[in-house]
């Protein structure tokens, strides 16, 4: 019977020592199943991706933003392992600074600061590493306007002593551009009553006949002037052929450029408007590595067709042929002129 006792004791002990090594062997196959499904999951997911931040020098609601917003969304499908993500700033200037300090990746700049903040001059005297902005691809041209109600005005002499809208200060047209208008005339500031106001307020003040003419540098086309065709007469007063070439290349020389307002752009001209324009630019911040610059601006270029289903005036993000590098008024960024010149547009 002690015996039998001692049997029954044994086996119950080998009982539960199987039982125990059973439930390990069954833990261990279930956490070697959740690890491989782990590890199937993460086969799913891409390579880490690189954030890089792009600079809008627009808000949300306008027309640039969602060119801009579009851009970013072609990066994001097309260019392998990469998230570009937009944010807002207070313009090209700020972003000039951006782009040196490497606070942004990619940026929208104009030419002049472009160049003014490349070569560390006029208010860009303080940034501390310049040669870190880089040109990445050209975009829009804006196109000086300047503009009147009173037919007797015909020409640009015929300013001398009236009252002229100009852009406010810090504007896109700010007043370095008049002045180089004024100085292709061989006029002085003193011959003109400058008043400074936006865009806006020149509609009312030229209606008012508060103001004599107004002058406009900006994107074409000019909502307001549309509106104000509708119930009054505009004329537009153009550059001769030598007054154009002054301005474009000797004393704004280095980033503004020779423009034309079609005729088809509003409906009251009856013929095209030669005028001069600031290209406005995609920089690149150095630091950006080659490969991915290469590819973002090979996507950019060759997917625009697919910007512009996203808005029309995308058309001009780059534009056509050797347009697409007509800001290159700094040294380019080595993944963007690798592009460039496979197509032939830099040597």
């Amino acid at each position: 019977m002690k015996t039998y006792k001692n049997k029954m004791g044994l086996l119950l002990i080998s009982l539960l020592i199987s039982i125990f090594f059973v439930g390990c062997s069954n833990q261990n196959s279930s956490t070697k199943e959740n690890n491989d499904e782990k590890k199937e999951g993460n086969n799913n997911v891409s390579e880490e991706e690189k954030i890089i931040t792009f600079g809008s020098s627009a808000g949300p609601g306008s027309s640039s933003y969602i060119i801009y917003s579009g851009m970013a969304d072609l990066i994001n499908e097309y260019v392998p392992n990469v998230r570009a993500k937009v944010t807002v700033t207070s313009g090209s200037a700020e972003n000039a600074r951006l782009l040196a300090s490497g606070q942004i990746d990619i940026g929208v700049v104009n030419s002049k600061d472009l160049y003014d903040a490349y070569h560390a001059q006029d208010v860009y005297k303080d940034v501390i590493e310049p040669e870190k902005i880089q040109f990445l691809m050209s975009g829009i041209v804006t196109a000086d306007q300047l503009i009147t109600l009173d037919p007797k005005i015909k020409n640009f002499s015929d300013l001398k002593g009236k009252n002229i809208a100009i852009p406010t200060p810090g504007s896109a047209g700010a007043t370095w551009i008049w002045d180089g208008w004024i100085k292709a005339h061989n006029l002085s500031k003193e011959d003109f009553k400058e008043s400074p106001m936006t865009y806006g307020e020149m509609a009312d003040a030229l209606k008012d006949g508060h103001v004599d003419a107004a002058f406009i540098t900006t994107t074409i086309p000019t909502s307001f002037l549309e509106d104000l065709s509708v119930r009054e007469d505009i004329y537009f007063l153009e550059l001769t052929p030598d007054t154009q070439t002054l301005i474009a290349d000797d004393l704004l020389k280095g980033y503004y450029v020779k423009n034309t307002i079609p005729q088809d752009t509003y409906s009251f001209l009856d013929r095209d408007i030669a005028t001069v324009g600031l290209p406005i630019a995609l920089a690149a911040n150095s630091d950006l590595d080659a490969e991915t610059v290469y590819q973002i601006t090979k996507v950019l270029y060759e997917k625009n067709p697919e910007l512009i289903k996203i808005h029309p005036a995308a058309k001009d993000w780059p534009g056509e042929g050797e347009r697409a590098v007509l800001a290159r008024v700094v040294p380019g960024h080595e993944g963007a002129d690798r592009y460039w010149k496979e197509i032939g547009f830099v040597e």
